[in-house]
């Protein structure tokens, strides 16, 4: 066995790491400070209707590889209820608009619903076109020449119509990227557009298990299995390095732990004085900024929709932007036949707002889309208040975003914040900890292949990636 390894963080980065350090041979001690393991994916039980809820509703997506091949070496990767026809529903002014997945060659796929909106005239669309051609052909170094500009101004300067702008950019940007469209990188939502189009296939899906479950409890048995342990209440208060790289770690109850081997899978805030200044400093770790949200949650007496997911179009007046109904996917049976869950995103704009008031807004938004809702009784409700959805993508982040080895020898961190040309998301913090483990095994002159790449992208998009990859031809002289 070789010498352990201490993981601080037992979101899905840390339990991803532990999971894939252990599968290696490597005798892990994955460190939570909070009371349990599953990090900003954690389900709690509501004590007064007894019911698994989520901190807040998530979705995963057919590209969430990194996380889909986690959930299958922890035997939970059935208990996604996946939805490959529908892409999403969109709800402007009431009116309930299904976006599909149309048979024709990506980025062609999406066409047919635009073609439907009635508040989008043919030039608004075709206004799009140059941006589309654009993100069909960027790469990485695309990316990050975008990152200093914001989204607006980039898409105003590729012509896109502000009505196209407002129906569907800031749309997308609020319920995807966390951030409004006039503070978000343009490389970063570019980046996501890329992602949605290069596929005729791309989908969501939605845990029949609460999401915690889907991971934590046979993360923590593997763990175990393999010599190591999950230790919750405790946290990592200092790393202890010498000019030969990690030496010990502090942690809160007192414990001094001797490891050659340490991964911080936190986020940036919370290893502000943990990493050893000269290696904190490389980061610039205060000036990332966090996204917070709101998450409402809805306990009805009737059950008034079929639907499992729809979204709000972007209005200046929204509180809430997307809304789950979890008695239409979940597997096991709630306590009340309707059991709805909302996200308002970027929530600093409703920090004034007491849960009362949050809970009949909600209210309100929910009956635009399903105005049964009115008449159903609310049995129970309950308000959560998260400080961090992810890093907040201002522009600037993708440029920040560290590698996960350190300059310090067998220190690496993990996290869906750090450079994994993905968005942050469970995907991103998934891969990074695959990355992270990946480059403390080759430090230990061992080959670990745990990171999966983006798929390729298929049709058009796939035409326009190979010409911007192909080499240029010399003339002839």
């Amino acid at each position: 066995m070789r010498n352990e390894v201490i993981i601080a963080g037992g979101g899905i980065a840390g339990l991803a790491a532990a999971v894939a350090l252990t599968d290696a041979g490597y005798r892990v001690r994955v460190v939570e400070a909070g009371r349990m393991p599953g990090g900003r994916a954690l389900s709690l039980h509501d004590e007064t209707r007894g019911d698994a809820v989520d901190i807040g509703p998530h979705v995963l997506t057919s590209e969430h590889r990194n996380m889909l091949a986690l959930l299958g070496r922890l035997g939970t990767a059935r208990e996604i209820d996946w939805q490959p026809q529908r892409f999403i529903t969109l709800v402007d002014d009431g009116e309930a608009i299904p976006m599909k997945n149309h048979a024709l060659p990506a980025p062609l796929h999406f066409l047919p619903n635009f073609l439907r909106v009635r508040k989008l005239a043919a030039s608004d669309i075709l206004s799009a076109r140059r941006t589309l051609y654009r993100v069909m052909r960027m790469n990485e170094a695309d990316v990050l020449a975008m990152d200093d500009r914001d989204a607006e101004s980039v898409l105003r300067g590729l012509g896109v119509s502000e009505n196209f702008i407002d129906w569907f950019w800031r749309t997308v940007c609020m319920a995807i990227m966390n951030v409004p469209l006039e503070e978000c990188s343009a490389g970063s939502l570019m980046r996501f557009l890329w992602m949605m189009s290069a596929r005729g296939d791309f989908h969501f899906g939605f845990p029949r298990i609460p999401l915690g479950e889907l991971f934590v409890p046979m993360a923590t048995k593997l763990i175990e299995r393999g010599g190591g342990s999950v230790v919750t209440g405790v946290a990592v208060r200092a790393v202890q390095c010498s000019g030969r790289g990690v030496q010990s770690v502090a942690l809160s109850d007192g414990q001094t732990i001797e490891t050659r081997r340490c991964v911080l899978a936190l986020p940036p805030q919370a290893l502000q004085g943990l990493l050893p200044a000269f290696v904190e400093q490389d980061y610039q770790l205060d000036r990332f900024r966090t996204s917070p949200y709101i998450s409402t949650w809805l306990w009805f007496d009737r059950r008034f929709t079929e639907e499992k997911f729809w979204a709000r179009i972007w209005s200046p007046d929204n509180l809430n932007y997307d809304f789950y109904e979890f008695a239409n996917f979940r597997r096991e049976p709630l306590s009340t036949p309707s059991l709805i869950g909302s996200n308002i995103i970027y929530s600093d704009r409703a920090a004034q707002l007491d849960d009362e008031a949050i809970i009949a807004r909600t209210r309100e938004e929910l009956a635009e889309f399903a105005p049964a809702s009115r008449a159903a009784r609310l049995v129970h409700a309950r308000v959560h208040r998260i400080s961090m959805a992810i890093c907040a993508p201002h522009p600037g982040f993708e440029a920040r975003r560290p590698e996960v080895r350190t300059r310090v020898p067998g220190l690496y961190l993990a996290g869906d914040w750090l450079r994994t040309e993905l968005p942050s998301s469970m995907e991103s913090a998934v891969r990074s900890a695959y990355l992270a483990v990946e480059a403390l095994a080759a430090d230990d002159a061992l080959t670990v292949r745990a990171a999966l790449p983006r798929r390729e992208p298929h049709g058009i998009s796939a035409l326009l990636a190979r010409e911007k990859a192909a080499p240029r031809s010399s003339p002839r002289s």
